[in-house]
């Protein structure tokens, strides 16, 4: 029949274990919003690519549909200029229309050939829009799945975290009140853990190796031990070893 010190170990560790979990699993659950957050703006940030290259896709049509429209202006100036050619009654009239006609069509000239190289600009424009738009396509879809896959992780974590809470007081029972007391005086100490494993002679909780006596004497567990170093609570795990003494028969 186990002894009673090791009965009230067992239930410390265990106790320690939950509060160890339940700690992480609110650690987690207080940096969900966090994650979303982080995804979201993943999400935003793309957006904000998307909507640049529409507005310079935007601005590259406007652009053309500027040049079209002074294009058939001018058109409309060259054809009136030829109408002016059959009343003009000097040569040196004559000849000043014909310039502005010449001027007119030069600048067409430069007009079209940077309307042909909006074209091919244009083109591009609307190639890289549509990868990118895909992308985001593409994102829209892992976003969701990574805020659904986090979103679903949070209530597997709420349950179990209303379950481990829901058991610490059947554990806390089983402990003595002074015991109880004890732990949790080191525990607000703010040393963390409250119960620390010894294996081969090594504290866990401070790493410094305890004397040879004291270890050997965690095998019976006939009374509680507690660290000489940090003070912890110490407990030796379930396993094969052998005290000290034992070690070099």
């Amino acid at each position: 029949m186990e002894n009673f010190d090791k009965i009230q170990l067992d239930a410390l560790v265990e106790l320690q274990e939950s509060e160890t979990e339940i700690a992480g699993i609110n650690t987690f659950l207080l940096d969900v919003p966090n994650k979303i957050e982080a995804i979201d703006k993943k999400l935003k940030d793309f957006e904000a690519e998307v909507a640049k290259k529409t507005d310079e896709l935007n601005d590259i049509k406007k652009r053309y549909r500027t040049l079209e429209s002074d294009e058939k202006i001018n058109l409309d100036k060259i054809r009136k200029c030829h109408e002016k050619l059959s009343s003009l009654k000097t040569n040196k009239e004559y000849q000043i229309v014909l310039k502005e006609i010449e001027d007119i069509k030069e600048k067409n000239s430069a007009i079209m050939d940077e309307m042909i190289s909006l074209l091919d600009v244009t083109e591009e424009s609307k190639k890289e829009l549509g990868i990118t738009k895909e992308k985001y396509s593409n994102l829209v879809k892992e976003v969701t799945n990574e805020k659904q896959a986090i979103e679903k992780d949070a209530e597997l974590k709420k349950s179990v975290l209303k379950e481990k809470e829901s058991s610490l007081g059947a554990i806390k029972s089983r402990i003595s009140k002074e015991l109880l007391r004890r732990y949790n005086f080191i525990v607000e100490r703010g040393k963390g853990v409250a119960v620390a494993k010894v294996i081969d002679s090594v504290c866990y909780g401070c790493n410094l190796n305890i004397p040879p006596q004291l270890y050997n004497e965690l095998f019976n567990c006939k009374s509680i031990k507690t660290c000489p170093f940090c003070h912890r609570i110490i407990y030796k795990p379930q396993n094969n070893l052998k005290p000290l003494d034992e070690t070099f028969d």
